[in-house]
């Protein structure tokens, strides 16, 4: 897949791309193949980076909708994905992208910075660590995550980011779906359901959606049985 295929599943999948954002994917896709020669990203072996990476993230995008001026923690960042994505899309937004491998965080920070993303902060560190800090503790709408772990560590490394928030979880509109704040949203693929039933025993889960990312045109880029779970996080704060 190429810059013009992925514009043209967007558009027939209801995510009009503006060119000036069109323009920041392209130098960010080139600037990450760059930074993979020198540190580990993405995988090396990887060829369709606009379908298997970009699109992979920005899918979400088309069934869900956040809320305005949101805060989001991407947890477990890597190369950037899913938050510099995001991050283009969302310019409203506001993002933290969260490494524990240093060299990583190091490269993501001069991609952003080369990109000049001012909704865009970058912070290397243990989620387990950074989450009990005041800077961070309860001050993120959402967090997502891409590959990082299983959804029942996730919850554990989610909770103390997540601000207090409404009871509310996922609204069916005329538009989609509209995420509430207070959540989790992790990438995932396969059978999910044990995972699922892992993060329900750790008490922090108040509820579950999985959105199947069988967009229109996912075959063709081999994103079958894709999926993001959404959990509701609960806390004693309520």
């Amino acid at each position: 897949m190429d810059f013009e295929d992925f514009v043209s599943v967007c558009d027939i999948n209801g995510l009009k791309i503006k060119n000036e954002q069109g323009e920041l994917l392209k130098r960010y896709v080139d600037l990450l193949i760059e930074w993979n020669s020198r540190v580990n990203l993405i995988s090396r072996k990887e060829e369709d980076v606009w379908g298997r990476h970009i699109l992979h993230c920005v899918s979400p995008l088309f069934k869900i909708s956040i809320k305005p001026n949101a805060y989001i923690l991407d947890l477990g960042t890597g190369g950037g994905l899913p938050g510099i994505p995001w991050a283009i899309l969302n310019e409203s937004a506001n993002f933290l992208l969260l490494d524990g491998t240093k060299k990583k965080i190091d490269a993501v920070s001069n991609i952003v910075k080369e990109l000049g993303l001012e909704n865009v902060k970058t912070l290397w560190g243990r989620a387990e660590n950074i989450g009990k800090m005041d800077e961070y503790k309860n001050r993120f709408d959402y967090v997502i995550c891409r590959a990082v772990a299983d959804l029942k560590t996730l919850v554990k490394w989610s909770f103390n980011f997540l601000s207090k928030f409404s009871k509310k979880f996922l609204e069916n509109t005329s538009e989609g779906y509209y995420l509430h704040s207070g959540c989790l949203i992790a990438f995932k693929g396969g059978d999910v359901k044990y995972e699922i039933e892992d993060a329900l025993k750790t008490k922090l889960v108040s509820g579950v959606e999985v959105i199947d990312l069988n967009f229109k045109g996912f075959e063709k880029v081999g994103l079958e049985d894709k999926k993001v779970v959404l959990l509701k996080l609960t806390t004693k704060r309520d």
